[in-house]
């Protein structure tokens, strides 16, 4: 083998063992991923409405039994304020919405707030991977 075409022949292995490192998983890999509830009820909602709200530093905050069934990703609104006769106080909102994403690592279902980062860590919520 001439010394240019061993040279070269080094030069592709280390190039492919360089690159062989570059997977986006591996076994045993414990990060967090995008997860659905598996079991859905009223004390899963009312730990996540808890949790979402401690995430939003709120007092409350309201969603569907349905939340985080179809889609890891929830978006809440502020509620909007209206009179007596359930009109609109302040017109249209320009709040943008928050957003929250169920999120499972290991065994341990998460919930975090988009903008912050901030994680609340779920006891009763059941969840998979999405």
């Amino acid at each position: 083998m001439s010394r240019l075409s061993s040279g070269l022949l080094i030069a592709v292995v280390m190039f492919s063992t360089a690159f062989m490192g570059c997977g986006t998983s591996t076994a045993g890999n414990d990060s967090a991923v995008p997860a659905l509830i598996t079991s859905p009820n009223s004390a899963s909602v009312d730990e996540l409405q808890a949790a979402i709200a401690s995430l939003l530093n709120t007092d409350h905050v309201m969603i569907a039994q349905s939340a985080f069934t179809d889609t890891s990703v929830l978006s809440i609104e502020p509620a909007m304020h209206k009179d007596t006769h359930g009109r609109l106080l302040m017109g249209r909102s320009t709040v943008m919405p928050e957003s929250v994403q169920l999120l499972i690592q290991g065994d341990t279902c998460l919930l975090e707030h988009a903008k912050s980062g901030q994680r609340k860590i779920l006891q009763i919520t059941t969840c998979r991977a999405e």
